[in-house]
């Protein structure tokens, strides 16, 4: 990190204090608003200093106003004089003047993790940034520690055309990171093809590549001031910027596929995204509220789905009326993202991976299960019933996982277990 005269010993907060530096969106889609939605989605506490009163919503920016520069040092001077920062998330800051004070702040008052989404031009085209202040974000650059620039600003940054492809764009932030010895996080989101990856590209040249799909779709506005964000927030948690932005870049997928469902806007500009979709998500997985078909008859009307044509016809009205009332259900487990990804072909090969290893620890488990049912059998037959359900459990399905984990970085769960999740 830069900023070197920290203590060796900073100890990671359970709930990192982010400090958002940013102009406003009064549509609630990007800028500080944006920066405070994806900073609690990340695990973090948001702050914020405005930089710029921006008259913007899903059509595009409608007008600028400045803010007083002394007032936006009294901003900085109110959250550092009370308020221990773990992560700052730079965004939008207008001009040369904003960029020398936002330097100065930096220097007067370190923080562990500084991320800059140098933002100069809207989705819609409108300039954020004025052009004598380019010069002065090319500086900001050394100074922080992570900087996320789209293509377009990238090639800005770089003085270059913009990149028409993932390599090209990796090829022109490896200089950019050696030479200010920074994290360049490229993003693919203004490439084309099926694929929007990102790529974490190191100063010594690594490049981690993080894979995700591309969404058809409107609602875009605001991903990188989220994204950069969910960055920051995750990094103040203590992880390292690959890890970090594989989170931020999952969560923000989920956000993007599920923004038209928020019908903000009128359908014709750049919608936001939902920034709260997967915590809402992971908030009905573990209600503990009674199924509606447990609590009897479902009430008429109120969307509940019906159960799909079952391929076994049911072996009587009993089952049939089981099969009828568990629709929802169904559905809400076709719905899960990871079956979605499984069908789709597009589910991560980490995602899999990391459910055969699951699946391999239950197993083995199982399988024991199974062998003690067999010594507890009170007849042969029951003997060998269980005895050889336990042998094709080991045998059989713990077999594929072991050859499909192998040569993956994850060994036999019976002989190298790797640590049950809560849900295992």
């Amino acid at each position: 990190m830069h900023n070197s005269n920290l203590p060796e010993t900073n100890p990671t907060p359970a709930i990192p204090r982010v400090l958002s530096i940013a102009g406003t969106d009064p549509s609630g889609g990007a800028g500080q608003t944006a920066d405070l939605k994806s900073i609690a989605a990340a695990g973090g506490y948001g702050m914020s200093v405005i930089t710029a009163l921006v008259s913007q919503n899903t059509q595009g920016v409608q007008a600028i106003e400045e803010i007083d520069h002394g007032f936006v040092r009294k901003q900085f001077d109110s959250v550092f004089g009370d308020v221990t920062v773990d992560a700052i998330k730079i965004g939008m800051l207008g001009d040369a003047a904003t960029v020398a004070l936002v330097r100065e702040a930096l220097r007067d008052n370190p923080a562990p993790v500084v991320v800059l989404d140098p933002v100069m031009v809207s989705s819609s085209g409108h300039r954020l940034l004025e052009e004598d202040a380019e010069d002065a974000v090319r500086g900001l650059v050394a100074d922080v520690d992570v900087i996320t620039p789209n293509v377009p600003e990238l090639a800005v940054l770089t003085g270059n055309d913009a990149a028409t492809d993932y390599d090209a764009a990796v090829a022109q932030a490896q200089p950019l990171a050696r030479e200010n010895d920074t994290i360049v996080i490229v993003k693919g989101g203004h490439l084309s093809g099926e694929r929007a990856d990102n790529a974490v590209v190191h100063p010594d040249g690594r490049v981690e590549r993080v894979s995700t799909y591309r969404i058809d779709t409107r609602n875009t506005h605001g991903t990188g001031c989220s994204l950069s964000s969910a960055l920051a927030t995750r990094m103040g948690l203590g992880e390292d910027a690959g890890t970090a932005v594989r989170w931020s870049t999952r969560w923000l997928h989920e956000a993007i596929e599920n923004g038209e469902k928020l019908q903000v806007g009128d359908g014709t500009g750049f919608g936001p995204v939902d920034h709260s979709h997967r915590t809402r998500r992971l908030e009905q997985a573990a209600s503990s509220e009674i199924w509606p078909h447990l609590r009897g008859e479902l009430p008429e009307g109120q969307g509940y789905a019906a159960a799909p044509t079952p391929h076994l016809a049911p072996a009587g009205p009993h089952t049939r009326r089981l099969w009828d009332l568990t629709g929802q259900v169904w559905q809400e487990i076709m719905e899960l993202p990871f079956i979605r990804g499984l069908a789709s072909g597009r589910l991560a090969e980490d995602d899999f991976n990391f459910y055969l290893a699951q699946d391999a620890l239950y197993l083995n488990r199982y399988s024991r299960a199974l062998a003690e049912l067999s010594t507890k059998a009170p007849d042969s037959a029951g003997q060998v019933m269980w005895a050889n359900s336990a042998a094709g459990c080991i045998e059989g399905e713990a077999e594929l996982h072991r050859s499909w984990l192998k040569g993956r970085g994850i060994e036999d769960a019976s002989a190298n277990p790797v640590a049950p999740s809560p849900v295992t």
